[in-house]
């Protein structure tokens, strides 16, 4: 299925016309208290994109639950850690703080493809307690 949305989306969206796919992630977000979400974090290549596939009534806060799109990229040197935001090296964090600016909130709806540039840092924008956690 992943790679079907590809596709399509390649043979629809200029921007993805002459792209080569390099990942296909899949992240589900259980709705538990203390679950942050994704890490402020950048992925490779050069476009990023986030599809959202389960139904609006899952989330009561229509204004939430989507992605966090920072005007800040990655450095090239950063290492593959340092860059996705993992281990106890907090670099993105660093970066953000430094930049002092707002990010970019895209709220959640269900079947919103949102596309950026991929060494941008983004994160989810995520609150447990909105979502429901009776959804197929």
């Amino acid at each position: 299925l992943g790679l079907q949305i590809a596709q399509e989306a390649r043979e629809h969206l200029d921007v993805l016309e002459k792209q080569r796919l390099l990942d296909i992630l899949a992240y589900k977000l259980e709705a538990v208290s203390g679950n942050t979400g994704l890490p402020p974090r950048c992925e490779d290549g050069i476009i990023a994109m986030s599809l959202w596939v389960v139904d609006d009534a899952a989330n009561a806060d229509p204004d939430g639950n989507g992605v966090r799109i920072h005007d800040v990229s990655v450095p090239e040197d950063y290492s593959h850690k340092e860059a996705h935001g993992f281990g106890e090296q907090d670099a993105v964090r660093q970066l953000l703080s430094d930049a002092r600016r707002e990010p970019r909130r895209i709220p959640y709806k269900a079947n919103r493809a949102v596309l950026w540039r991929a060494r941008s840092v983004y994160e989810t924008d995520w609150d447990p307690s909105s979502w429901s956690t009776d959804y197929e």
